[in-house]
């Protein structure tokens, strides 16, 4: 931290809608670097909000750390680590909502805008370090009455046929590049440590029939270094 010019450094990144007739949501970030210190402010942003795409303390925390592994990729991210660290979420805002604010989406959103927002307000003192902390995914649901004879996997009795299934198929231009090296697959940076489930095994747990997928060129951001 001490290598990176003490100041304010503020950023902002918006939420397109939280599926309530909400739109252009701010989580707006301020980060202040104090010697070997560095405080995370988010007084900026926008209160919590209908929809269900506020993000709890637990998960703007760890988008946060997300941005310092980048930042940091040699030191563990431990305990240790945050003493270093301060972070400031008012209560009753989209980054810190209060009961009964809805949260199930905040996963993706609004989590990936805090993330998005702490490294704009980063690459103001660490340009080099910087990525895209982005998810972009589609996410139908199918749901109905498996009559297969020989079902994969075993339904409730009071149901037995009733099944329920949601693809989660990635974009490739989730995957951030950085400087001086590629974004990497078609996985977005906040899953880099899940499995995707391929099409054979989700046609044979679900009569779901995939006609065809494939990757469109160029979709993962050609340039100097691929990705977002």
């Amino acid at each position: 931290i001490r290598r990176w010019p003490d100041g304010a450094y503020t950023a902002a990144f918006h939420v397109d809608t939280d599926y309530a007739d909400h739109r252009d949501l701010k989580v707006q970030v301020t980060i202040t670097i104090a010697d070997d210190r560095m405080t995370f402010d988010f007084s900026g942003s926008d209160p919590q909000t209908d929809g269900f795409i506020n993000s709890p303390r637990p998960n703007t925390i760890a988008y946060i750390g997300i941005v310092l592994s980048a930042l940091c990729p040699d030191i563990p991210m431990n305990s240790g680590f945050y003493r270093a660290v301060t972070i400031r979420l008012p209560e009753g805002s989209i980054v810190h909502p209060t009961v009964p604010g809805a949260t199930v989406a905040s996963t993706v959103v609004a989590g990936c805008q805090v993330g998005q927002a702490v490294m704009k307000a980063c690459e103001q003192f660490a340009p080099e370090r910087v990525g895209g902390v982005t998810i972009d995914v589609t996410g139908p649901y199918v749901h109905g009455i498996d009559e297969r004879k020989h079902r994969f996997m075993t339904h409730s009795s009071r149901n037995p046929r009733a099944f329920l299934s949601m693809d989660m198929t990635m974009c490739g231009m989730s995957s951030s590049a950085v400087y001086g090296g590629d974004g990497w697959g078609m996985w977005a940076t906040p899953f880099s440590v899940a499995s995707p489930l391929n099409i054979e095994v989700s046609e044979l747990q679900h009569p779901v029939l995939y006609r065809q997928a494939e990757m469109s060129t160029d979709s993962a951001a050609p340039g100097r270094w691929r990705g977002t």
